[in-house]
């Protein structure tokens, strides 16, 4: 690729996701391009760390959890650098002033400091390990093999850092260490959790970073075997849709509009301007059954507002600020439309959740009653038990048998 177009796409990549960084010459030790109209690029601070990796794709978290990556450019004495990009979204002021004295920075230099850490976008470590791979793939017209961007990262313990970067980190790397039926399988249980969530925002959160680039490993000219995978997945989610309470007419119509877009497609580009949108569209239908709509739109904002923010903290305070009506306003009217108290609703449709994430997952209690903001494992325990009769242990089992003896 002719050093022009190079460098064209690095700044345009970097810009669009709001990252510092461009391409660093080692050779004469200064960049060619750069994105920051800021003179500093904290980046350069870290390029040693990054280098001493030895891959061609690498991330450094430091240890105020900024996030910092490279790209190696072949065939020249040329990489480039990206970041900070920040694992929380606020930078507090310790981290500057760590920042400023670990790396023996003037102090003239931090309000520059302080204004690109407060421009840095947000975004977690597989977020940035998904654009260094991108521009990888269109500088180097490559795949690179994934010894060369997966680092072990033994040193991340749960609890020193934040879980953002945690969590992200250690489901990359257990994705990696799985063979391909394993991983197969994974991802096949990761998108029925997300078409049965009904929360189509969900799919990045949910679905593994690395369905994409798996997908890329194929032989780029064998497009059949392409459209079969994707095809298959279309029988998995319209599978999963009907599970859900999506109608079986509705969703076989969608599983037949979808295959015959996947069918006329003629490259995988466009099968992959396909894919998302179409889960996504599975998914928000189911979300749109968990919705028991009434009379009243003030009402029914509330209900979207609770599905689609199940995993927080909620109430009817915060609820009725979010949708900009008064507490009482809202518990009355919903009483008076549902026959049911607000706070009840709220949990019933937590613990609905939870039911999902018992048949579909392995994940502790524990994990399930913080992953959904419950004051306490006990309290999950007991609106549990409260509602579905049995304990959330007693319905995991109960689960697990009836599909045992369904096979």
């Amino acid at each position: 690729m002719k050093k022009e177009v190079v460098e064209y796409v690095v700044r345009n990549i970097l810009l669009d996701e709001g990252l510092c960084g461009g391409i660093y010459d080692h050779k004469n030790g200064a960049f060619l391009i750069r994105t920051s109209e800021n003179n500093l690029d904290l980046a350069i601070l870290f390029k040693d760390k990054l280098l001493n990796k030895g891959r061609d794709i690498s991330i450094y978290t430091s240890h105020d959890f900024l996030l910092f990556g490279y790209v190696k450019i072949k065939g020249t004495d040329n990489f480039i650098l990206a970041g900070p990009a920040k694992a929380e979204a606020k930078v507090s002021d310790s981290t500057l002033r760590s920042l400023m004295a670990d790396y023996n920075l003037d102090l003239t230099q931090s309000s520059s400091v302080a204004s690109l850490l407060k421009d840095a976008p947000q975004m977690d470590f597989a977020t940035l390990l998904s654009i260094l791979y991108k521009i990888y793939v269109i500088v180097n017209d490559e795949i690179p093999p994934s010894d060369q961007y997966f680092d072990s990262y033994d040193g991340l313990k749960e609890g020193t850092i934040p879980q953002a970067v945690y969590k992200d980190t250690v489901r990359i790397n257990d994705e990696e260490e799985m063979s391909g039926a394993d991983y197969s399988k994974y991802y096949e249980d990761q998108l029925v959790l997300y078409i049965q969530s009904g929360n189509p925002d969900d799919f990045e959160k949910i679905v593994p970073n690395k369905f994409q680039s798996r997908t890329m490993l194929y032989d780029m000219e064998d497009i059949r075997q392409y459209k079969d995978r994707i095809i298959s997945c279309i029988a998995i989610v319209s599978r999963a849709s009907i599970e859900a309470g999506l109608d079986t007419t509705t969703a076989y119509k969608l599983n037949d509009i979808y295959i015959n877009k996947i069918e006329r497609s003629s490259s995988i580009e466009q099968m992959n301007i396909i894919v998302t949108p179409m889960f996504k569209d599975f998914c928000s239908r189911v979300g749109e059954l968990r919705l028991k709509k009434t009379d009243n739109p003030t009402l029914n904002r509330a209900m979207t507002y609770i599905n689609e923010h199940l995993r927080e903290k909620l109430s009817t305070s915060i609820v009725a600020d979010a949708i900009n009506v008064s507490q009482s306003y809202l518990s009355i009217k919903f009483k008076k439309a549902t026959g049911m108290n607000f706070t009840t609703y709220i949990n019933q449709q937590k613990v609905e959740e939870a039911k999902r994430l018992l048949r579909l997952t392995d994940k502790p209690l524990t994990d399930i009653s913080n992953y959904l903001s419950f004051s306490s494992q006990s309290y999950f325990q007991n609106i549990f038990r409260k509602q579905v009769g049995i304990t959330p242990l007693n319905y995991r089992n109960k689960k697990n048998e009836e599909t045992k003896k369904a096979k």
